[in-house]
């Protein structure tokens, strides 16, 4: 199963910038589910030795404890769209696509590995950025620089700074 993970909220997370960002020059992409799944269009071929699902799938990763419940063994696909109750912050989306291992005769192949551990999957960039934010602290320069790198691929947009960095607004007392 390969998945592809986006956090789904109208305001930016903060601890989500906390832990993914990394520095503080990373940038953050605004899109919707609309575009994402426009964007990723159709799935490419598989890999030789296997077969792929027809479309990408996507539902929000449900978030549990695995100490008291269970995910039902009816639906293969109920795995891949579970998570702890730790990481509930998240708000996750995951697209998936399945790509089973099937040997020379169609039949599932156990022992078959993928030759690589993730696939690079092609999408319109175009369609898919709606707007781009750089991190909490990234400084200005840093703003020019991605805004230059997002016109250098044709996408008009402005990139803006993250919202965590606005000063809260304060009405005085009467």
């Amino acid at each position: 199963m390969l998945a592809s993970c986006w956090h789904v909220s109208d305001y930016e997370s903060a601890p989500l910038w906390t832990i993914y960002r990394g520095s503080s020059r990373s940038v953050a992409i605004r899109s919707t589910v609309h575009r994402l799944m426009t964007a990723l269009g159709d799935p490419p071929p598989a890999e030789p030795g296997f077969h792929r699902a027809q479309t990408f799938e996507r539902g929000m990763a449900g978030c549990i404890d695995y100490r008291t419940d269970r995910i039902p063994a009816n639906n293969y696909r109920l795995p891949f769209y579970r998570k702890r109750k730790s990481f509930q912050h998240e708000k996750e989306l995951r697209v998936t696509l399945l790509e089973r291992p099937v040997r020379d005769d169609g039949f599932f192949d156990q022992q078959r590995q993928p030759l690589t551990p993730g696939r690079l999957i092609p999408v319109g960039i175009h369609t898919l950025v709606q707007s781009a934010f750089v991190s909490p602290g990234a400084s200005g320069s840093h703003r020019e620089e991605i805004q230059r790198l997002i016109a250098s691929h044709g996408l008009n947009l402005v990139v803006r700074q993250s919202d965590l960095d606005v000063d809260p607004l304060y009405q005085g007392f009467a």
